[in-house]
């Protein structure tokens, strides 16, 4: 997917720019987060995560929304608090409203988070962290889960730009 990727690119077929915007709650994901955040850095993709990206004094929810309409597919993690964050369920709303790639990473145990459920979803393994003794936000995923889902972020950025472009061609013939 990778490979395939750099080709897409550099035929012009997909954005060079290659961004990431992780939504997740901070409670129960946000080492997670970093730990996607920085494998994704080191593949060349510029990610948004919340707690890095926004200056002091910017409105936040501004700011959010202005970096997922600039970003190629959002993840989200789809943790056991996730519903309970109000702006998380926003951000889904508006990825599916843009035609963003998606890709929700869904916690063993846990039910998809039912708004999300136009996203395409990743099911953890039922022992997928390298930590499994340290409680929420502490947690890491074992290095073979986090190269899945870096393979799956590969395979729903084409997809997103094969539904784009089709969506283009239908309403040029319409």
């Amino acid at each position: 997917p990778e490979l395939a990727n750099l080709i897409f690119e550099r035929l012009g077929l997909l954005r060079s720019k290659r961004k990431i915007f992780i939504s997740y709650a901070r409670m129960d994901s946000r080492a997670i987060a970093m730990q996607l955040r920085e494998q994704l850095t080191a593949c060349w993709y510029q990610v948004f995560l919340d707690t890095h990206a926004i200056q002091p004094g910017v409105k936040f929810q501004d700011a959010l929304m202005h970096e997922l309409s600039d970003s190629d597919m959002v993840i989200l993690l789809d943790s056991p608090n996730i519903a309970n964050r109000p702006w998380v369920m926003e951000e889904v709303a508006f990825a599916d409203q843009m035609g963003l790639g998606t890709l929700q990473v869904v916690w063993p145990g846990q039910r998809r988070t039912k708004q999300a459920e136009l996203f395409e979803p990743y099911f953890l393994k039922d022992d997928p962290f390298e930590n499994p003794n340290d409680a929420g936000e502490e947690q890491l995923l074992q290095a073979a889960e986090l190269d899945q889902i870096i393979k799956q972020v590969y395979r729903q950025r084409n997809r997103a730009f094969e539904k784009r472009e089709l969506r283009m061609i239908g309403r040029v013939k319409d």
